[in-house]
């Protein structure tokens, strides 16, 4: 999910965990790079994500299931640490 000032693409109404539905776009994003892992043509939703742009600084977006799914990753939470890889961690 990418926060956008409005949607674009085809939209959608889709209701979240809140059951309150909100209109969301659709788009391809051409390249994302995250440390040394390039995600390629990757689907991602787009719509003004009200509640969190708010609260977080600088929030662009939120992590999903297309991009969890292109890569390993490992979370160290004591440790406060992302590991991110291509490879079999």
């Amino acid at each position: 999910m990418i926060q956008r000032e409005h949607p674009l693409g085809k939209t959608q109404r889709i209701s979240g965990a809140s059951k309150r539905k909100i209109k969301f776009g659709e788009e391809y994003v051409r390249l994302l790079k995250i440390g040394t892992v390039d995600f390629k043509n990757t689907f991602a939703l787009n719509g003004v994500l009200d509640g969190l742009k708010q609260q977080i600084p600088n929030f662009g977006g939120i992590i999903g299931q297309t991009i969890i799914n292109k890569a390993n990753w490992q979370i160290d939470f004591p440790n406060k640490k992302l590991i991110l890889s291509n490879k079999d961690l």
